[in-house]
């Protein structure tokens, strides 16, 4: 392993030590928020978990629907709470967000996404949930623009370059009439139809 690889695995390894040291934090405050909540008789926030923001962040980038109507989807279709899609819309679920959209990188939409430079993980984990869905649901779209202007381009330079074969191929049958060759040499050496090349012709010449 030479001095540049061993930099970059010496940082990797910072960085799933911070992402456990913050998973330590956030797990140290939701359990003293919960025992808070508990001796002054206040319910707990509501939160997502994994495997919820699985469904959502999966959902997102099969339709590029919304954060705010897909979590009232998910709401709706697991029987959850007004208080529920209230507390979860505006919780900040980030170290779950980056393990859940680092699992999805294998997905055909996500692989689009990162080859169209659409995708920004930061861009969409540093939101609260709606606002990372809807982040997310914005990246999709905009590559999808660009796979579609891509196809559109690919469909006029097909376009042009058949276009420019008809005219190279009227160029050629001109320059064969003129040395003579009859309508049936000239459709065998182009390798077309000798009725199309006697309609050329016909309207070539037509006044």
């Amino acid at each position: 392993m030479n001095e540049a690889e061993k930099f970059k695995e010496q940082v990797k390894n910072l960085q799933i030590e911070k992402r456990r040291q913050l998973e330590r934090i956030d797990n140290y405050y939701n359990v003293k928020i919960a025992d808070l909540c508990k001796k002054h008789n206040r319910p707990p926030k509501n939160r997502a978990t994994k495997e919820d923001i699985i469904i959502m962040v999966e959902f997102v980038l099969r339709t590029c629907v919304s954060g705010t109507k897909t979590i009232q989807l998910f709401a709706n279709d697991f029987k959850k709470s007004d208080e529920w899609k209230k507390d979860v819309s505006q919780s900040k679920p980030k170290e779950i967000l980056i393990e859940v959209l680092g699992n999805c990188k294998d997905f055909n939409i996500m692989k689009r996404m990162i080859e169209n430079n659409t995708y920004c993980e930061n861009d969409i984990v540093n939101n609260t949930l709606t606002g990372a869905l809807k982040k997310l649901s914005n990246q999709v779209n905009t590559s999808n623009l660009i796979d579609s202007l891509r196809d559109r381009v690919k469909e006029l330079e097909n376009n042009l370059a058949a276009k420019n074969n008809n005219e190279d191929w009227h160029l050629k049958a001109i320059e064969l009439r003129k040395q003579g060759l009859s309508y049936q040499k000239i459709a065998t050496r182009l390798g077309i139809g000798k009725s199309t090349v006697a309609d050329f012709f016909q309207k070539m010449n037509s006044p």
